[in-house]
Formats: C-alpha cells, structure tokens, sequence
C-alpha cells in the first residue's frame, strides 16, 4: 500500500482559501416581493418630499403675512410648519434609499444588496418609532397642561 503525500495540490484541485467568496444569491421570490414594493415606497417617499416643500413654502408664507400684518400668532405657525417640514425629509430620504437599494437589489440579488435595502427600511421604521414615541409624550405633555391651565381659569374665575 503506497502512502499518501499531503504534499502540493494536483493541478485539477484548488485552494480553498485561494477561491473567491461568492455571496449567496438571494432567490426570485424575495427579489420580487422587494420590487412589488418598490414603486409605492417611491411614490409615498416623493409625496413626502412634495408634502416638505409645502410645508416649507407654507411656513415661509405664513412668516411673511405675519411680518406684515405684525400680528404674533403667525408666529408659531411660521416657526412649525417648517420644523414639520424639515421633520417630513428623512422618512421620506429613508424611503427613497429603500426604493433605491431595492432597485440594486434587481439588478444584482445577493445578500449584500438586500441587507441595504432592508437597513435603509430599518431607518424609516427607527423614525416612524421614534416620532411616535415623540408625538405621544407631546400629546400627555399637552393634555395636561390642557387640564392645569383650565383649573386655573377655573380658580381665578372663582375668585372674581
């Protein structure tokens, strides 16, 4: 019995560590639920950069009507809507990467490609979550104020 040399690879074998990693592929059906989606992400993301610039526009009209009628309640809808505004661009970025990294997806599925197109939705939920959160706290905050600036009428009515 001849003794096998773990000596030099024959010719029709190759390195393992010398291969080229090649990336899963991932398959048709999740490629083609990603890109059902894409063109409402897309629409709904373009509709939030149209919805931004209004509020934008909106915020410095309502600014300029109040500089010349010189009357301060504009003052907060000049001052919100923008900040609305500016609040409307990133979900709306978030969603465009997604439609964008879904498209790149298409035209090269592996798992690379999809793993930035769901880490660009991961960030439009993270947003979506944390103005939620946002929106609750400033709804309590305002409910009750609500309730202690109505007491307080309530008492210096009492005393008149």
């Amino acid at each position: 019995m001849e003794e096998q040399n773990a000596g030099p690879l024959q010719s029709d074998q190759q390195d393992p560590l010398k291969q080229p990693y090649q990336a899963p592929v991932v398959s048709p059906g999740t490629v083609n639920l990603l890109d059902r989606t894409r063109p409402w992400v897309m629409f709904l993301s373009i509709m939030g950069f149209v919805a931004a610039g209004f509020m934008l526009l909106g915020g410095l009209g309502v600014g300029i009507a109040g500089l010349a009628t010189q009357k301060l309640e504009f003052a907060v809808i000049a001052i919100l809507y923008p900040l609305f505004g500016l609040a409307y661009i990133f979900p709306s970025l978030y969603l465009y990467r997604y439609a964008k990294r879904s498209q790149a997806l298409l035209a090269n599925p592996n798992f690379q490609q999809l793993e930035s197109a769901l880490d660009a939705q991961r960030s439009f939920w993270k947003f979506a979550g944390i103005m939620t959160i946002i929106g609750i706290a400033s709804t309590i905050l305002i409910f009750m104020f609500a309730i202690v600036a109505g007491v307080l009428a309530g008492v210096r009515q009492q005393r008149l």
